[in-house]
């Protein structure tokens, strides 16, 4: 019986010695999750307001908001290890994408890393280590810019009403501030826009979403190309209604720059391709065109129409317009530049008959929009 027991004992004794590592990953594991699950609570809590105004982690399904909660706490918090469960390393890396078109505001984080595995009882979970490019001092130092000119731009919002108002107004001065230059310093980055005030159309769209995020306004950066090269835009949601914003076209042509805020997806392929796989909204309506709401969006082209802008806008110098379609537009183009009738409206305007005007003008073939100059 003692030696029946005793072999008893010793079977027991080999069962447990190769079951407690995988008891203990087992338990550890429960625990990672546990806290993981905390983790992702106290980041919806903390971040809820912002995680609104974003396209990308709205998009996702319940476990990609899971997974990208995790990555957006850690690298918020500059962990050097970010460790996270059941996921693969392809599913990550879409995450990472979509943050990256999300979340401006993670600036000293360049969207890149390395990956490696670790083992966890029979699973292997993926571990993220964040490539920050800045120091935690620097990061404090552009922190402290940024809330500065962010402040400045939010000041300009809140002497407007409506939600449009203020969105147009803040791409107004958005573009007018800051310069577009190549090779400008940290021009894939928030801070080239923000801080520096040079950048190119990365940094334009990243400024433009960091203001807009903070006034609740959803928007994200998107890829595409135009004009043959890469380039960067905002897919942005104004009073209901998805649009596409410019502000690189819209710096680098003022004259224009009316024309290259709440586009359709209509009018923003004529010069703009959006990168395959790209999974935005459809953007059919015209609700924040500007020219719409400002009553100067023509169907059809008439000269009664330019003439009662003109009378409108006569101590403005200036009138600027839209056209419905390519054909209206030559139209206007033909009837008002090569026929010089637009010499002709300006002598009817009361108070203009017996002035010599002088009129220089400026024309986009793609959006359609002509405006005129005079004094």
């Amino acid at each position: 019986m003692k030696k029946v027991l005793k072999a008893f004992a010793s079977v027991l004794l080999l069962v447990l010695v190769f079951m407690l590592p995988n008891m203990v990953s087992s338990i550890q594991s429960r625990i990672h999750q546990k806290e993981q699950k905390k983790i992702v609570t106290e980041v919806k809590k903390t971040h809820k307001d912002l995680f609104e105004t974003k396209y990308g982690y709205q998009s996702l399904s319940k476990e990609g908001k899971r997974v990208y909660s995790l990555m957006y706490y850690g690298i918020f918090n500059r962990k050097k290890e970010i460790e996270i469960e059941q996921v693969t390393t392809k599913r990550m890396e879409d995450i990472l994408k979509q943050m990256e078109s999300d979340c401006p505001e993670l600036f000293w984080f360049d969207f890149t890393g390395n990956i490696k595995w670790k083992t966890s009882g029979t699973k292997k979970n993926v571990v993220f280590l964040p490539h920050y490019i800045f120091t935690k001092e620097q990061t404090k130092q552009y922190d402290k810019k940024l809330k500065k000119n962010l402040a400045l731009y939010l000041s300009y919002a809140d002497k407007k009403e409506t939600e449009y108002e203020k969105a147009y107004t803040v791409y107004e001065h958005l573009t007018r501030r800051i310069s577009y230059r190549e090779g400008s310093k940290y021009n894939q980055n928030l801070i080239s826009g923000m801080v520096n005030e040079e950048t190119v159309c990365t940094g334009y769209a990243k400024s433009l979403q960091y203001i807009y995020q903070k006034m609740g306004i959803p928007c994200r950066m998107v890829y595409g190309r135009a004009n043959g090269q890469n380039h960067a835009w905002n897919l942005v949601q104004i009073e209901g209604a998805d649009c596409y914003v410019d502000p690189t076209w819209g710096s680098n042509n003022q004259k224009m720059s009316k024309g290259f805020f709440g586009m359709t997806e209509e009018e923003l392929l004529r010069g703009h391709t959006l990168d395959q796989g790209l999974k935005v909204p459809k953007c059919s309506s015209k609700k924040n065109n500007y020219y719409v709401r400002q009553n100067h969006y023509y169907r059809q082209f008439e000269l009664g129409k330019i003439y009662n802008q003109l009378c409108e806008q006569k101590n403005q110098g200036q009138i600027s317009f839209q056209m419905g379609s390519r054909t209206e537009y030559e139209k206007a183009h033909r009837q008002l530049i090569a026929d010089r009738k637009i010499f002709d409206l300006l002598k009817r305007v009361p108070g203009f008959g017996a002035k010599k005007m002088e009129v220089t003008y400026y024309t986009d073939r793609q959006l359609y929009i002509m405006t005129f100059n005079f004094k």
